[in-house]
């Protein structure tokens, strides 16, 4: 799977979180390193739609266009680890993991 994306800049109380990117992805796992407050999050999240990616934003993924109000295949090719995962501490480990594999 390639993955190209154009993503419009992200703002968040009156300051740009993430300036208009351009951003390309190969087959196979990609990791995003930078300092604190860089946009890494913002970057995965608008680009998964976890967050609005806005009107302008474009995805294409192996040469095709993907629509932002249909990005179910994308999504089932994805795999995301958010930096919190919050969970409810009455579940065992086992029983956790099996609800998320409930959720894919």
């Amino acid at each position: 799977m390639i993955l190209h994306a154009e993503l419009p800049a992200v703002r968040r109380r009156g300051r740009t979180i993430l300036r208009h990117q351009r951003v390309h992805f190969p087959t196979g796992a990609t990791t995003i390193l930078g300092l604190n407050g860089a946009g890494k999050t913002t970057l995965f999240t608008t680009l998964l739609g976890v967050s609005s990616p806005g009107a302008t934003s474009t995805l294409e993924m192996d040469g095709s266009r993907i629509a932002s109000d249909n990005r179910r295949d994308f999504m089932a090719q994805v795999g995301y680890l958010p930096q919190e995962v919050p969970s409810p501490s009455t579940l065992s480990v086992s029983d956790f993991l099996g609800y998320c594999a409930w959720l894919k």
